[in-house]
């Protein structure tokens, strides 16, 4: 299924699901993804052998905005249930809930295990007719550790290496003829 456009449907990017819960209000989220990376730099040669030792798991940030005051009540009441499920003082163990929004479905994030909660603090609560809160959720990608080899790099890939051109408008490189495995000359 394709990603929908911000453009097309923006309410589908204000919309967060997590676990069970649709969260009220509009929001907000942020993905980090890294590969870890074990730099080796070399004996006065001014360089450094890179070795890639695989991705590491994605570091999110979301941000809950309520404010629309018609809705205000019911939203606290929702964001209470998902708060209080999730409080750290209940003694229950986290478990990794489900993430439904398009930029996690962009950056293949389908489980999170939240690391922290802060708020819901009111937003700008010295304007005058300010009524929105904010809740700010800290989590990182759910993802049971695959064995995966490091490798180091041999060679950077660039646009003459992916493609055989050495620039855009340059016909492909013919392709290698190589011998077949019975003798007969390879076809052209």
């Amino acid at each position: 299924m394709a990603v929908p456009s911000w453009i097309a449907d923006p309410d589908s990017w204000d919309t967060l699901h997590l676990g069970k819960w649709q969260l009220p209000g509009i929001a907000s989220v942020k993905i980090k993804r890294s590969r870890k990376v074990d730099k080796k730099e070399g004996k006065d040669s001014g360089g450094a052998t890179s070795t890639v030792k695989g991705p590491s798991v994605a570091d999110l940030d979301i941000e809950i905005l309520i404010w629309d005051p018609a809705t205000i009540d019911d939203d606290m009441a929702a964001l209470e249930d998902f708060l209080n499920e999730n409080d750290p003082r209940n003694g229950v163990t986290s478990q990794p809930l489900d993430i439904a929004h398009p930029k996690a479905e962009l950056r293949r994030v389908a489980s999170i295990l939240i690391e922290d909660i802060d708020g819901p603090d009111p937003k700008n609560q010295d304007a005058p007719g300010s009524g929105a809160w904010i809740l700010k959720i800290k989590a990182s990608e759910y993802s049971p550790a695959k064995k995966q080899a490091a490798r180091t790099p041999n060679t950077s890939v660039s646009y003459t290496t992916a493609t055989g051109r050495a620039g855009r408008d340059d016909p492909p490189a013919p392709n290698p003829v190589t011998p077949s495995s019975k003798g007969a000359p390879a076809p052209p």
